[in-house]
């Protein structure tokens, strides 16, 4: 599955603010084009994050983005901004 530019930077961001991609350096704004694809460092972040959310299931391809992983990230987003982080 290929998602658009947009929605990999958004999901880069997501992950960059929890912790999951390029953790301890600044995100990049604007998002520079050669970052805005869901390659290996993106879909190894989304499967870190899977793991660690207990969302993976047998039969996941790699790096699977579904609805429950953007709950999931929506959800781990909110209650980082809750607690300041």
């Amino acid at each position: 599955m290929h998602v658009t530019a947009d929605v990999d930077a958004f999901l880069q961001r997501m992950l960059h603010l929890l912790g999951y991609w390029r953790a301890g350096t600044t995100f990049p704004e604007p998002v520079p084009r050669e970052l805005q694809v869901y390659d290996e460092e993106t879909i190894a972040a989304v499967d870190k994050f899977r793991a660690d959310k207990q969302l993976n299931y047998q039969g996941n391809a790699p790096g699977l983005v579904d609805a429950r992983l953007i709950q999931a990230l929506r959800s781990a987003w909110l209650e980082k901004k809750k607690s300041g982080g």
